[in-house]
């Protein structure tokens, strides 16, 4: 029996014997800071999952400036969506730091996807949690104040889990999450900063560490059940592109 979809780790739910079948197909791959995975528009042909570091996703707006929409870090998985559907990849995947991944080529992908039942269901689990969060983001974006947007996306970013602990070095500028929730650098700001006199949250150069996730989820929480108001004049932008991978 599989386990039910909770984040990115999908290879790890697997039930024993098929994780170990996945596990003996995978290889190691270091990564410098700065090396690309997989480009925008390109096809790949590996699954990957991080064993240490860090990896950004991004995408490139029409006049050339970079969109973060992802970091995926320690146990998560990326890389699915041209596995599946054969088409180029739909962003572009970095290595923020020095990076260790393991890689499941395109051929073993494919072989333990038509052979186990258990391996295409965690999957779809995982795209399936992928996209109610794209729902989510597009309901935010359209209905909800920008404070609720921005809590919301960082506590997915931490994992969303109460108790938990977040934190990025030299991952995610301030501009990153302006882009990240269709908002100015500056109201994305002034929010951060009063986050962090209430103590909710620290900020350093390039880190934000999550103090108070219970109290940053219960921000995100509000008017999650209820219609939802219009966000305030100059809130919002066009929505960073929420594209799978």
């Amino acid at each position: 029996m599989t386990a039910p979809y909770t984040g990115s780790n999908w290879i790890d739910q697997l039930p024993a014997d098929i994780r170990q079948l996945t596990r003996e197909r995978m290889r190691e791959r270091q990564l410098a800071r700065g090396e690309v995975i997989y480009t925008e528009g390109l096809l790949h042909a590996a699954l990957w999952q991080v064993v240490s570091g860090s990896v950004r996703i991004t995408n490139q707006t029409l006049d050339g400036k970079e969109v973060v929409f992802a970091l995926f870090s320690n146990g998560d998985c990326f890389g699915e969506i041209s596995l599946l559907d054969g088409l180029p990849a739909a962003n572009t995947a970095t290595a923020v730091e020095r990076t260790e991944l393991l890689e499941l080529p395109r051929p073993d992908f494919d072989a333990l996807y038509r052979r186990h039942p258990e391996f295409s269901q965690q999957l779809t689990r995982l795209l399936c949690g992928r996209m109610r969060h794209m729902l989510n983001f597009y309901a935010d974006v359209t209905l909800r104040p920008l404070e609720q947007r921005l809590a919301s996306r960082i506590c997915y970013l931490s994992g969303g889990e109460i108790g938990g602990f977040a934190s990025w070095e030299l991952q995610f500028t301030q501009q990153d999450l302006a882009s990240m929730v269709g908002a100015t650098r500056q109201a994305v700001s002034k929010l951060l900063n009063q986050w962090r006199v209430q103590g909710i949250i620290s900020l350093e150069y390039g880190k934000i560490a999550v103090l108070m996730p219970a109290q940053l989820q219960e921000i995100a929480s509000v008017g999650r059940s209820a219609s939802g108001s219009r966000p305030g004049r100059g809130e919002n932008r066009a929505p960073s592109p929420i594209s799978p991978n």
